[in-house]
């Protein structure tokens, strides 16, 4: 148990660390390409990624999920899904390939084809890289994966930047989604020294299918709810309209991809291994939920609190319309580790029909909410994807407590504390953003007095999370 509670640690730091150092460098080079391009160019991908993120959900999941959760595999296991996955990847490309002018006559924007096209190609790199993310995954090798998706963000943002520099326009985003792709697949193939052999076993196949649509199915249904806002605001609104929504989102995104797919990837490796034992499944999750909310929760609801000064400073005055968007969409992120230590608790015990109920349950309160506040306002579009998150929340919360007798009340209980230290932080970082002085003062002050008071407060209120820390760094140190 200490081994593997030991690895749960070492591979969190890495993937989490791995993500948010990729998306720190994503956000970066998409500061540095907003300077270059303008909301239209940007309006005219986020136009395709509403098609393009669908593919990926079958390509990036099910399948290589299958992988990670089978308890033994074999090298014929590893080629069989292989093989389905590369065969989903060209079919995913030929139907985007064939639908690319309807959608373009969908949007009344022809210049999508072209792009769709390109974009698409990337899905079948995706069906090999899920294979290597998978056997790396199984072997906790977590900093491979993490050295090869740096270098791949690196590398294709400053492809990309040149591009702009050089006047390609909305070319230079197409050549950095896809180059990320490419070179992920070439470092993954490198590091996973996966040697395919061309054998297919219909029983593997059909084992683990069995798991997987399900786990595909229920991730399908959440990116339908996500692009769906897109799909909605470009369609009833403007490109640039969904520019600037999706600009607004992009900074609590990659915080919350850097957190959320680091706790995915971890939390089920490592649930998995004690998917017999209900007791120690849960004291893992109750762990996992406390530790990963006390990092989150400040960092979201203090986003949200300086997010003026953020747009203003780092895109400039252009993205101004962006600033409310991105504050409600940092709310709608803030209980997403806890959803995510529900979900994958539950698929770590093999019941992937449990997630899929769960998250069609979730899916239409959401869309339902979304669906009527498009036809009232853009902000109040936004809006309900707050109320959506917090009753998703509640909904995924559900099922564990019958199996793991993980009740509502312990979850609270569990997270209030984080939260609390969180809200009144976020209170008063807003209320600096008031102070008589330009907005770059304004907004050092906002994080340094954010960080300092949310340590102080949680160690006056005797946060066991603190005690929690002290003692993995006393370990780290005696190693």
């Amino acid at each position: 148990m200490s081994n593997l509670k030991d690895k749960a640690i070492f591979s969190l730091l890495w993937k989490g660390g791995e993500k948010f150092i990729s998306q720190i460098i994503t956000l970066v080079i998409s500061i540095v390409l907003a300077r270059l391009l303008g909301p239209e160019e940007y309006g005219l991908i986020a136009l395709t990624t509403v098609f393009i993120s669908f593919g990926f959900v079958f390509v990036d999941c099910g399948l290589g999920t299958a992988l990670v959760q089978k308890k033994e595999v074999t090298n014929s296991d590893m080629n069989t899904i292989m093989i389905c996955n590369i065969v989903i990847g060209v079919i995913l490309y030929g139907i985007v390939f064939i639908a690319a002018p309807f959608i373009g006559m969908f949007y009344n924007e022809n210049r999508v084809v072209p792009i769709l096209r390109v974009l698409s190609l990337a899905f079948v790199l995706g069906a090999i890289s899920a294979i290597f993310i998978a056997k790396l995954s199984r072997e906790f090798k977590f900093k491979q994966i993490a050295v090869a998706n740096i270098l791949a963000n690196t590398v294709a943002g400053i492809l990309g930047i040149l591009a702009a520099f050089y006047g390609f326009g909305a070319w230079a985003l197409v050549i950095q989604q896809f180059a990320i792709r490419l070179l992920v697949c070439i470092f993954l193939g490198v590091q996973s020294e996966f040697k395919f052999i061309f054998t297919f076993s219909k029983k593997a196949a059909a084992e683990m299918l069995s798991f997987a649509w399900k786990i595909t199915f229920s991730r399908f249904i959440s990116n339908a709810y996500f692009q769906l806002r897109s799909l909605i605001i470009g369609k009833m609104y403007s490109p640039v309209d969904l520019a600037y929504f999706n600009k607004g989102e992009q900074f609590p995104a990659v915080i919350n991809t850097s957190t959320d797919y680091a706790l995915q990837q971890v939390m089920l490796t490592v649930y998995a291994k004690e998917q017999s034992d209900s007791v120690k499944l849960k004291a893992m999750m109750r762990r996992s939920m406390k530790l990963s909310s006390f990092f989150f929760f400040p960092i979201m609801i203090g986003l949200s609190a300086v997010s003026k000064n953020v747009v203003l400073i780092l895109l400039g005055e252009k993205w101004a319309p962006s600033i409310p968007f991105m504050q409600l969409c940092c709310l709608v992120y803030v209980f997403y580790p806890i959803g995510t230590a529900n979900v994958q608790a539950i698929n770590a015990m093999g019941r992937s029909d449990i997630t899929l109920k769960t998250e069609l349950y979730t899916r239409i309160v959401s869309s339902a909410l979304i669906i009527v506040s498009a036809f009232i306002g853009l902000y109040q579009l936004a809006a309900s994807a707050v109320i959506a998150s917090f009753i998703e929340t509640i909904i995924r919360a559900t099922p564990n407590k019958k199996l793991l007798n993980y009740t509502y009340r312990e979850q609270i209980k569990d997270i209030a504390p984080q939260l609390l230290c969180a809200a009144i932080m976020g209170i008063l970082v807003f209320t600096l953003g008031y102070l008589p002085v330009n907005i770059y003062v304004q907004l050092l002050v906002q994080l340094v007095v954010g960080v300092s008071f949310y340590m102080l407060l949680s160690i006056c209120m005797k946060n066991d999370n603190v005690e929690y820390l002290l003692e993995i760094l006393k370990n780290i140190r005696k190693k």
